[in-house]
């Protein structure tokens, strides 16, 4: 039953898996820049900058793996877009929920960060990884049961 699910939603969940490591590079930086500096919109361009680089290659590697490799620097131009409307709209809402909600620093980025996956999991998808896909990761991520 878990391998079946699995093998339907294979890349929606690889992309969560993905995610979990690139939000605690994220919201590391986040913390750390948001510790020192205390404010908010300058910790999330630095955190989510960090988080889009590994992003960019652990997605590449795994969510959406790729045959063709000489397609590099067009979904690095694409990803870049994506991730700029998104961290648009991330700014948006941080200065949103602090500013007029009253949230903290800290809780104002969970919500963002729920709502900014959803956005660059359909703009990968849909932009910067929507070629032929290539080889699946390895055997290990296949067989969960």
């Amino acid at each position: 039953m878990w391998k079946a699910l699995f093998q339907k939603y294979r890349q929606f969940i690889l992309y969560y898996m993905v995610g979990t490591i690139n939000t605690v590079i994220d919201f590391s930086i986040y913390s750390g820049v948001f510790f020192l500096t205390g404010q908010s919109l300058p910790s999330q361009t630095a955190g989510y900058l960090a988080g889009v680089v590994s992003s960019f290659c652990l997605n590449r590697g795994i969510t959406f793996r790729e045959e063709n490799e000489g397609n590099i620097l067009f979904q690095m131009a694409t990803f870049f877009m994506v991730n700029l409307v998104s961290l648009g709209v991330s700014l948006g809402l941080i200065y949103l929920l602090t500013s007029f909600f009253g949230l903290n620093g800290y809780l104002a980025k969970i919500p963002t960060l729920l709502i900014t996956s959803l956005i660059n999991y359909f703009g990968y998808k849909l932009l910067v990884f929507k070629g032929k896909r290539g080889k699946e990761p390895s055997d290990d991520l296949q067989n969960i049961d």
